[in-house]
């Protein structure tokens, strides 16, 4: 096998089912937001939705007004203190019964994490009636959408989340240039693709997404949210890939004495090699490839000692036995 040099190292991936990919990276401070802008941020308490409503507007306001260096940095304090929002715990949309209640409706239908969402456009008599009886149930987690606050589901728990749309539609008052790039981009990723310990999109889709954000990271290399955010979140999305997660193994049976890569997978792995041979990644899958060919699929002890050097990693999702 090659030697591959540089490979990221990266954070233990979030298995929770709280998909804000803003909670995994320590982001890039906002050292020179306009003064009264930041001071003002400071001063929110950022459990109460109306809290990011008035820095919103704050927001909108000045982004007229500053050049665009000041404007970015704005931008970057505002994200800041949005996470700060989102990451608030809230009992007034996590309660029993509200989730029951989205539960019910959801069952047999394709809501996905986003059940608030799904119903709303849901055309179904029966969910609009539904929804009609229980305004004051659901009237919570309408308000954080309507503030750009995404309600989402996972493990029995309605949980705050970052809006892409709400993201895209300020970055719009951006100048041009990669850090607006970046904004966009990282909102059109912001689906949930883990969830539970487990992959919830197609292995080749994982490896369309890997491909996206290294092919971001190539053509933004001094940005600085490519160094604090894309770079780690390759890592993470890169061992997803390679070794899959718990719930999602690369290789079968998770128990078995002789684990062998799934079908799917190693097909997943050979489109991705053919199409991206610019992607850091492929000559890693082309070793695990020749590897695999020579064993019949299976993963043995050199191959996982090969991937965790690869990696950079002590221990990775393929350790699981």
């Amino acid at each position: 096998m090659r030697t591959i040099v540089g490979v990221l190292v990266f954070l233990m991936p979030l298995w929770t089912t709280r998909p804000a990919m803003a909670q995994l990276w320590d982001w890039p401070a906002a050292r020179h937001a306009p003064a009264d802008f930041s001071r003002q941020l400071a001063e929110f308490d950022p459990v109460p939705v109306e809290s990011l409503t008035t820095a919103h507007a704050a927001l909108v306001k000045g982004l007229d007004d500053w050049g665009p260096e000041d404007a970015e940095d704005a931008f970057r304090a505002f994200w800041a203190f949005y996470r700060r929002v989102v990451r608030s715990l809230d009992p007034s949309i996590d309660t029993p019964e509200l989730v029951g209640l989205l539960s019910r409706l959801c069952d047999g239908r394709a809501c996905g994490h986003h059940m608030v969402r799904a119903l709303e456009a849901s055309t179904d008599p029966a969910v609009v009636q539904a929804l009609a009886e229980n305004q004051r149930l659901l009237a919570p987690a309408r308000t954080l959408r309507r503030a750009g606050i995404e309600v989402v589901y996972g493990e029995g728990n309605l949980y705050r989340a970052e809006d892409g749309a709400f993201l895209v539609s300020l970055a719009r008052r951006l100048p041009a240039g990669p850090f607006r790039e970046f904004v966009e981009f990282y909102a059109s990723e912001s689906t949930v693709f883990v969830s539970d310990a487990a992959i919830v999109i197609p292995w080749a889709e994982l490896g369309q997404r890997l491909a996206r954000w290294e092919s971001f990271a190539r053509a933004h290399p001094s940005l600085p949210e490519t160094k604090a955010v894309v770079t780690p979140e390759i890592g993470r999305l890169r061992e997803f890939f390679v070794c899959g997660v718990n719930n999602t193994p690369a290789y079968e049976p998770p128990g078995g004495a002789l684990r062998t890569i799934e079908p799917g997978v190693l097909q997943a792995y050979k489109r991705f090699v053919a199409a991206n041979p610019a992607s850091a990644t492929t000559p890693l899958l082309q070793d695990v490839l020749e590897h695999l060919a020579r064993t019949r699929g299976v993963l043995d002890e050199p191959l996982r000692g090969y991937i965790r050097a690869a990696l950079g990693s002590a221990r990775t999702t393929c350790e699981r036995r």
